[in-house]
């Protein structure tokens, strides 16, 4: 197998030895002087034995893979015996920067990278998270909002783990860096939530956050007639904001425009539930006849829908037929209103004693137009 790491692992049993001569050696400056030189050694060798493969990506990136796995290995166990900022820990974690500059297209950004390299990219933006919190809050971001980037950014709550992740934290990084120096007409939220959606920041929180903004309780109809339009425009703008191709916070789940797309369409449909109700309500409203029947509300709910199925009503919206029976109609054994969720239950199952009982009165009906109104007998009627 390859020896290209050989040297260095030698350099880290120093660090390990007993020898309390070799470990103080293996921390002065001149030893951080043969460290650089070996690191020169092992890059160069690197780049000589992927430029042997003459072409063959899928030898190059497997050759790659390997020391990707072999350094983060080194790596974790400079990071755990030796103290922070050690020569060798540098010079090692120093090998992946390289790895991922100099052969990018055979990095493999879903392994994970080494504690103390993510640790030291986190660290390297700490002067970041204080200018981000400042020019927030002097532009009256959300403070949710900004909460919730600093999070971010510090990882509280989060978990880097991947090369890929921990390029995509670097990257928001740099674009939060150029929001905060650009000049615009636009507010500082506004060009913030851009950002976010271009860089499909899909975490769960962010989401959470965005679905808190687009739902509401309404009042009246007057606030939902004026919520509806603010939906409509946010849908809009979601559709139109450009979002980057492949690049994603979490790329196992799908993009933040899909995820919110989503909401705002269930909020629409709500809207228009609600909408209806509440036109309903006030069309309905005032002092209104209100009569009691002898029947119980199964047989109403019954009878109504036979009166639907013959064609007699039209009732394309089952809805405003159930909120008529609960206005204006009630049974002398329950005196007051009826529910419509309660009448709609009663109008889609129907028991046999409930169609027993229907077909009763409806016979009863018959009999008295042939008594009292001098028709020929039911019998003789023809379907028309």
């Amino acid at each position: 197998m390859y020896k290209e790491l050989d040297g260095l692992i030698g350099f880290l049993a120093d660090y390990t030895n007993d020898n309390l001569d070799a470990r103080s050696f293996s921390q002065t400056k001149e030893f951080s002087v043969i460290l650089k030189d070996e690191a020169e050694r092992v890059r160069k060798v690197i780049h000589d034995r992927i430029y042997s493969f003459q072409g063959d990506s899928r030898n190059a990136a497997n050759y790659v893979c390997f020391l990707q796995a072999r350094i983060t290995y080194l790596s974790n166990q400079v990071n755990d015996a030796c103290p922070e900022q050690s020569y060798l820990g540098a010079t090692i974690d120093g090998l992946l920067d390289f790895l991922q500059h100099d052969f990018k297209s055979y990095f493999n950004g879903d392994l994970n990278a080494p504690l103390s390299f993510i640790l030291d990219k986190i660290a390297s933006r700490a002067s970041l998270v204080k200018k981000v919190n400042e020019v927030f809050f002097a532009n009256s971001v959300d403070a949710e909002l900004s909460l919730l980037i600093d999070d971010y950014l510090t990882q509280n709550g989060y978990s880097i783990k991947s090369f890929e992740q921990l390029d995509y934290y670097m990257l928001f990084c740099e674009r939060l860096s150029e929001l905060c120096a650009e000049k615009s007409a636009l507010d500082m939220q506004t060009r913030l939530l851009q950002r976010l959606m271009h860089m499909n920041f899909n975490s769960h929180s962010f989401i959470v956050y965005c679905t808190m903004r687009f739902t509401k309780k309404y009042d009246d109809l007057q606030d939902i007639l004026n919520f509806e339009m603010e939906t409509v425009n946010s849908l809009r703008m979601i559709k139109q904001s450009p979002q980057h191709v492949n690049l994603a916070y979490d790329k196992s789940d799908r993009s933040l425009k899909a995820a919110l797309e989503e909401v705002v369409n269930h909020e629409m449909t709500y809207i228009n539930e609600v909408k209806l109700i509440k036109s309903t309500d006030s069309f309905f409203s005032g002092d209104e006849p209100y009569f009691q029947v002898m029947i119980t509300l199964k047989e109403i709910a019954f009878f109504f829908r036979l009166v639907v199925e013959e064609g007699l009503i039209e009732a394309p919206k089952k809805l405003f037929l159930h909120l008529f029976i609960s206005k204006y109609i009630g049974t002398k054994n329950k005196p007051g209103r009826f529910s419509t969720g309660s009448i709609k239950n009663k109008y889609s199952n129907n028991e046999q004693a409930t169609v027993d009982a229907v077909q009763t009165y409806i016979t009863r009906l018959l009999n008295r137009i042939t008594k009292h109104h001098k028709v020929r007998s039911a019998t003789n009627f023809k379907d028309k």
